[in-house]
């Protein structure tokens, strides 16, 4: 069987480098990972197996960085909350700057547009730490747009609206990356915190939505006076816990958006219990 040579790259294992890691909050890790084999790549939104030596169980990790790190500095970045899983204790008790791993990168889930394509209007809804994967989606449509903006050639991007969740206002992770991403054209971001019981203030002045993205935030957002989506070119991307998809799937629905367009990766709080794939020699 012939095997295409994308397909054979985002089979290849790399070694990688700690070169950070701090706190995000109370419970996330970030992790920035400098990547040894120039061969590795990923598209915006894909995971990352994660080897650990002397871990049996395979990691398995959204990567929350756009392509363009990769391109430019070797590095790709996780952010991972703690848990009993055996790689994620690894990374929040034992990591350390310098230690050292093996990824590949995969999955499905995904944003990749080539130049030439029309443009697409992104929808992101996030809850928690399911932010991951669309902060790689949503920095890499603001790379494409400053790209296009720079050289006139590449891919256009449409309009990006991203509606993010977390239990409190600390869990709401890279604020700041997402507010400033804002203030460009086209780019826009509501945050929400589920536990809260009204409106916070946070930053300049930037207002903190209180309880969960709900059926009317998602109407509103694609078809209110000031929505910047077009319905006719619209491409949603849900990723969170399974009820939260299980409730905004419907409510995109029942906005008129058909289910080709909608993209989602579910998870729970139980882990793998026996390895992804074989560890690498």
């Amino acid at each position: 069987m012939d095997l295409d040579l994308r397909d054979f790259v985002l089979q290849v294992i790399s070694k990688a480098v700690v070169k950070e890691i701090r706190d995000l909050s109370r419970t996330v890790k970030k992790v920035d990972l400098e990547i040894k084999d120039p061969r590795f790549t990923f598209k915006a939104g894909q995971w990352v197996d994660f080897f650990i030596p002397d871990v049996e169980v395979v990691g398995g990790f959204s990567i929350c960085s756009a392509p363009k790190l990769l391109k430019d500095k070797r590095l790709i970045e996780l952010a991972i909350k703690r848990s009993p899983h055996p790689p994620v204790v690894w990374i929040h008790e034992k990591c350390q700057i310098g230690s050292e791993v093996d990824v590949r990168a995969g999955g499905d889930f995904f944003y990749d547009p080539q130049p030439g394509d029309p443009p697409v209007d992104l929808l992101l809804l996030a809850g928690g730490v399911g932010i991951n994967p669309l902060r790689s989606m949503f920095i890499h449509d603001a790379d494409l747009a400053r790209e296009f903006k720079e050289n006139g050639s590449g891919y256009c991007p449409g309009s990006a609206e991203l509606l993010y969740s977390a239990k409190t206002v600390d869990e709401l992770l890279f604020k700041d990356d997402f507010l400033a991403a804002a203030m460009e054209p086209n780019f826009n971001c509501t945050l929400f915190s589920s536990q809260s019981m009204q409106m916070a203030l946070y930053g300049t002045g930037a207002c903190i939505q209180p309880g969960r993205i709900t059926d009317l935030d998602i109407l509103t957002t694609i078809t209110g006076e000031k929505a910047v989506l077009h319905k006719d070119r619209l491409l949603c991307y849900i990723c969170g816990p399974r009820a939260m998809v299980n409730s905004l799937v419907p409510a995109l629905e029942n906005c008129g958006v058909p289910k080709d367009k909608i993209v989602y990766e579910a998870w729970t709080n139980t882990p793998p219990k026996t390895p992804a794939a074989p560890v690498p020699n």
